[in-house]
């Protein structure tokens, strides 16, 4: 017997399930900011972001909708699940079907990449102004080495790419073809700017043989500074979260070699299982590499 949790967490709003729990929320650019629920506080930093995740930068708490209900009632995953009205089935389709769905939009000769959000012009400019603010502003450049260790050369060849760069506010900007996410430097606070969340570096993918998939950017460009990327058949790329459904886009992975990195919480792991089950049938190969042997 199988929880649908895909289909628990499409059917519940985060924000509105923080609503119905008396959980008070305000708009702070593309986020929503309350205090948590989880712990006591006088400064708000109970976070619910645009892909369905929620991160309090006070305890540490995070993950999605079927994870703060096991919190706020001390349930297991699957006891919150239920009782956010998720049934068991025997049906694995049913269990899997919001993975595997077709996508919404399909590959066309005018969008190859099926992209969720094509860019106007102004955008794609101003991600340009972007990736240059980054390349000529030398103190911005040593604060990303001094708070993320990445070398001056990895910072700089990624803002060429460009995939990296400076907002006017002085904001760390990951560059998409599908949009502009930022994040405040020193702070795990982000939010899109413009656009749809999509896969970071994805339009490379055709271009390469072996593929590291990451959960975060800063990950894949930890793997970049660390060498990863030193010939020219293997590629990082990074999911804008864990959430994020690859399905739609699961003929980039045709014939390829990837490797799936996940992080170490159960929001990950739950991520890693859906990853592994939409890309088996499509890649050459599957490998896991496991940060928690490490931890």
């Amino acid at each position: 017997m199988a929880i649908d949790f895909p289909g628990v967490r499409q059917a519940h709003s985060l924000a509105d399930f923080c609503h119905s729990r008396g959980i008070e929320l305000k708009r702070s650019g593309g986020t929503l900011v309350g205090l948590c629920p989880l712990h006591a506080e006088r400064t708000p930093s109970f976070y619910v972001y645009p892909d369905e995740h929620f991160k309090c930068f006070g305890c540490g708490a995070h993950g999605d909708v079927i994870a703060l209900c096991m919190k706020l009632d001390g349930l297991t995953v699957v006891e919150a699940a239920k009782k956010l009205g998720g049934s068991e089935s025997d049906s694995l389709e049913t269990k899997l079907s919001p993975f595997q769905s077709e996508p919404a939009i399909k590959p066309t000769k005018q969008n190859p990449l099926a992209l969720p959000y094509q860019m106007s012009l102004e955008e794609i400019r101003e991600c340009g102004r972007c990736a240059e603010r980054l390349i000529t502003n030398a103190q911005a450049i040593q604060q990303l080495v001094d708070w993320r260790g990445w070398s001056p050369l990895t910072i700089r060849d990624l803002a060429l790419e460009p995939a990296i760069g400076l907002t006017k506010d002085g904001r760390l900007a990951f560059l998409y073809s599908s949009g502009l996410k930022t994040r405040v430097i020193r702070s795990r606070a982000f939010w899109w700017s413009f656009g749809k969340s999509w896969i970071w570096r994805g339009e490379l993918i055709p271009q390469f043989q072996n593929v590291f998939i990451c959960e975060g950017e800063t990950d894949a460009i930890r793997l970049i500074n660390d060498g990863l990327e030193c010939d020219d058949l293997t590629l990082a790329v990074a999911l804008p979260s864990a959430s994020f459904n690859v399905a739609p886009w699961k003929f980039l992975f045709q014939g390829k070699s990837v490797t799936l990195i996940p992080d170490n919480d159960l929001a990950g792991s739950e991520c890693l299982e859906r990853l592994v089950k939409v890309l088996e049938p499509q890649a050459q190969s599957i490998a896991i590499l496991d940060w928690r042997a490490k931890t």
